[in-house]
């Protein structure tokens, strides 16, 4: 995750002030009595000039230390006072990477829980930017929309202050906020009571959030009009911010970059035995009774540059050693129960159906699946990255994905794991090792991603067309809009994983933000980017701007449960229909019936003994029939 970032966000790519610097104050109130102190920038794109105060560092819940190391952030009440908002603030901590230049750059601190926001400034682009110091009140002309950014990191790295959002206030006239959030074992350890009561970083997220909806007002920002939005883990965490009812009415819309919490194992339901799993990694003595008490007291007292790094085993298939866990006010139930095609569309909550959604995948997202399971598999990564995958690798990820426990018994699979491979061959290029590998990153991609994503747009949708019973929820139904993002050929660059074909996971960030350069191409998608999305956090549809003609791209239109749709995004935006339609049939049509087949097939025909790396072995002729009879309707 770190070189992605690395590459993506052009390694602390911060707008910097101009030689004539001027300073920008916030508005105060009886609600906000503090004065931010910020200052004016120009941040450039296709040969436009955009002037935009920063103010960095800001504040949004109270310090954390000592005994409070695993409490839930407590609101800070501001003060009459000037606060300098003129510098970053402190990082939450994470392992150390010499090489991430944007991690290094920056005091890890567990008094991290501060924001960033980025404000357009009403300046005549031609002038020499020598306008005296400049109060908010007197800059704006309307209350503007506001979009709160959620990093990535697969929740054990990452931050806010490496996201230049400068361009993209300035081209969309919004305001944007980027936040910090605890991490790791910080934020996301539990012991599944109240003694670590868990997904802490997903509190510090709502608090953030809170922060925003009660004082943005005095940046000049408009509190009905907020956006949530992220990419990867923070994609999954704006999905979770909606389905929380804690957030109430605190935002309106959700923008959800290649991730959402309706894949398989999105939450954790072994917090405890990966809290116990660390404090014993740490040499806590945990034995005997009140041993959630004991883990606890034993964290308090570990450096917090040593719990940073370390790094507890994956204690289920399909998870990361981090990540929020089940139970608790904040995710009462299985999101991916929530979402599955079982399920019944009255379960999912009227707040999260009544919010406007856009959401989507890279078409090559799978390729990070890839790379955190060599990591956390302990696999070499300067062979797993540097030379394709063979072919026995790729049924081990089929296993892994489709096993229950990690200890399952991988014969119990080997057929359907058979059938899936077979089902993602090229039988044209069959032996070709980059083409099998790439075959395997589209697997994962439909598993995590596609899927996923059409699991979340249908159950969203579907409340447009249910029943009379909730005529609230019809009345009041969010939009929802989908995408897939394809990076044309002229813009394709070396990928993390060389021999990974297409658009990697997170190659949409530097368009959504402005940050390409000059290429001619680059700043045409880049524009299709930052026009859908500030459209869409302006007024909860992409093609509602006509400031940035939205004529020259594709009207894109809203998704349903009938038809599908969703923008097919590259440099000539287009509509199709159907999204994820082959994946869902084969995933959650195709595999259930091939495992029903096999248990009842059961006591005729036993499988032969194979270990986690063989190869496909042999099988009976009656059960190869029956499988890729089965199999071939996944292609229909």
């Amino acid at each position: 995750m770190a070189r992605i970032l690395a590459l993506v966000v052009f390694l602390f790519h911060c707008i910097h002030p101009n030689q004539g610097q001027q300073y920008v104050k916030s508005e105060t109130s009886n609600q906000t009595p503090t004065e931010f102190i910020g200052q004016s920038t120009i941040a450039a794109f296709d040969k436009v000039q955009y002037h935009v105060a920063v103010f960095r560092g800001i504040p949004f819940a109270k310090p954390l230390s000592g005994d409070q190391r695993f409490s839930k952030p407590q609101t800070l009440e501001l003060k009459n006072e000037t606060y300098d908002a003129l510098n970053f603030k402190n990082i939450c901590f994470q392992k150390p990477d010499d090489a991430d230049k944007c991690r290094t750059g920056f005091t890890q601190s567990e008094d991290c829980l501060y924001l960033n926001i980025y404000v357009p400034l009403k300046v005549n682009n031609n002038a020499d930017n020598s306008n005296a110091n400049i109060t908010l009140s007197n800059n704006k002309t309307e209350n503007l929309a506001v979009y709160i950014y959620i990093h990535g990191g697969a929740y054990f790295e990452g931050n806010g202050n490496c996201y230049d959002m400068g361009i993209f206030s300035g081209f969309g006239n919004i305001i944007v906020v980027t936040i910090n959030y605890r991490l790791g074992a910080f934020g996301f350890l539990s012991t599944d009571d109240d003694v670590i009561p868990g997904n802490l970083g997903l509190w510090d997220q709502h608090e953030a959030i809170k922060w925003v909806s009660e004082h943005i007002s005095a940046f000049g920002g408009d509190p009905g009009r907020i956006t949530v939005g992220g990419q990867s883990a923070g994609s999954y965490s704006s999905i979770l911010q909606a389905l929380y009812p804690g957030n109430g009415g605190l935002f309106q819309r959700v923008i959800a970059q290649s991730g959402t919490p309706a894949a398989k194992n999105s939450v954790s339901r072994v917090a405890y035995n990966t809290s116990l799993h660390v404090a014993k990694l740490l040499g806590c003595d945990v034995d005997g009774p009140n041993q959630s008490s004991k883990i606890k007291q034993c964290l308090l007292g570990v450096n917090a540059s040593r719990l940073a790094e370390v790094s507890p085993h994956v204690l289920a298939p399909s998870t990361l050693p981090f990540e929020p866990s089940l139970g608790g006010a904040f995710i009462a139930n299985d999101p991916s129960l929530i979402f599955s095609s079982n399920s019944n569309p009255d379960a999912i909550p009227a707040h999260f159906s009544n919010k406007d959604i856009l959401i989507g995948v890279d078409a090559q997202d799978g390729e990070v699946a890839y790379r955190l399971w060599v990591l956390l598999f302990n696999i070499s990564a300067a062979t797993a990255f540097t030379t394709p995958m063979p072919k026995e690798r790729f049924r081990e990820l089929v296993y892994d994905y489709l096993s229950d426990n990690l200890n399952e018994d991988i014969n119990k699979y080997k057929r359907i794991i058979d059938a899936v491979v077979e089902r993602y061959t090229d039988w044209g290029d069959a032996d070709n090792l980059t083409v099998v590998s790439n075959k395997a990153v589209e697997m994962l991609t439909d598993v995590f991603f596609v899927l996923p994503v059409r699991d979340t747009a249908i159950g969203h949708a579907h409340n447009k067309t249910t029943s009379r019973r909730r005529r609230d929820v019809v009345s009041a139904a969010g939009k929802t809009y989908v995408y897939k993002f394809v990076i044309p050929k002229s813009l394709s660059s070396r990928n993390t994983i060389w021999w990974v074909e297409g658009t990697e996971h997170a190659s949409e960030i530097p368009y959504t933000m402005g940050n390409v350069g000059n290429n001619s191409d680059g700043v045409k998608l880049s524009k299709a980017f930052m026009t859908y999305w500030s459209n869409f956090i302006k007024t909860g549809n992409p093609n509602s701007n006509p400031d940035k003609t939205p004529a020259t791209f594709a009207e894109w239109n809203q998704f349903t449960v009938a038809d599908q749709k969703y923008l097919y995004l590259t440099n000539d935006p287009a509509m199709r229909a159907n999204f994820g339609a082959e994946t869902r049939h084969l995933w959650q049509d195709v595999v259930p019936s091939l495992k029903q087949l096999l248990v009842n097939q059961d006591s005729l025909v036993k499988p032969s003994p194979i270990t986690c790396r063989s190869n496909r072995g042999s099988h009976s002729a009656i059960s190869v029939f029956f499988l890729l009879s089965l199999l071939s309707l996944a292609v229909v």
